[in-house]
């Protein structure tokens, strides 16, 4: 008699279905026919073989996952430096046009004191150069003495002296009482109002202006 080999049908959804494929096989006389599983190994091999075709497809899927996340996390962290970068560098323009609007308003502050204090000066000056100018008439008016104006000699020494002491025609360190004697001195001599010179004023302007700053100092 002859025997079947029953193989299962993998295409089959479920538990599919047993086949009978094969040929006969002849047992002795006197035995029971009886069904024989017999191991098909090349369809065990192709069921292994689809295995691990599965198995390395879900790896590499898993794989290409993981290398995505990883490199969307990369592409976040080069974003989040570029916009920190970007901050920074708005950051330091802003910090840099505030200190150049803080460097132009102190020059300009700067600037408008300069002129406040020039101004001021000058007010200050045109009010003590007509003071001395007043005064000094008086005293020539006053005085019984025959003043002798300055001439062309004296004019260029005041109008070339270097220093306040030099204008007065006093030595560095001179009193107070020193100071006040000789402007009065000389004052009288370049009065405009008396003095012929042409530069009288002039003249007159610089003996002032020495005889007010070192006031100042002496007292």
């Amino acid at each position: 008699m002859g025997s079947h080999t029953w193989v299962r049908d993998e295409k089959k959804s479920g538990r599919g279905k047993t086949q009978v494929v094969g040929v006969p096989v002849v047992v002795p006389v006197g035995h029971k026919r009886k069904s024989q599983w017999k191991r098909d190994d090349n369809d065990h091999e192709k069921v292994e073989s689809d295995q691990n075709r599965v198995r390395d497809q879900e790896n590499g899927r898993k794989l290409r996952e993981e290398e995505a996340v990883k490199k969307k996390k990369r592409l976040l962290e080069l974003k989040a430096q570029i916009e920190q970068k970007e901050r920074q560098l708005a950051e330091k323009k802003i910090q840099k046009l505030e200190s150049d609007d803080i460097a132009v308003e102190m020059v300009e502050n700067e600037e408008r004191l300069k002129q406040e204090r020039r101004l001021k000066f000058e007010t200050s000056f045109a009010d003590a150069f007509e003071s001395a100018r007043e005064s000094l008439a008086k005293d020539i008016k006053a005085s019984k003495e025959k003043i002798s104006f300055a001439g062309q000699e004296e004019i260029d020494r005041i109008l070339s002296a270097k220093s306040d002491y030099s204008v007065l025609g006093l030595s560095p360190g001179a009193d107070g009482v020193q100071i006040r004697k000789r402007y009065r001195q000389i004052a009288v001599t370049v009065h405009p109002d008396k003095c012929s010179h042409p530069k009288a004023n002039e003249a007159f302007h610089k003996i002032v202006l020495a005889y007010r700053n070192l006031s100042r100092y002496v007292g």
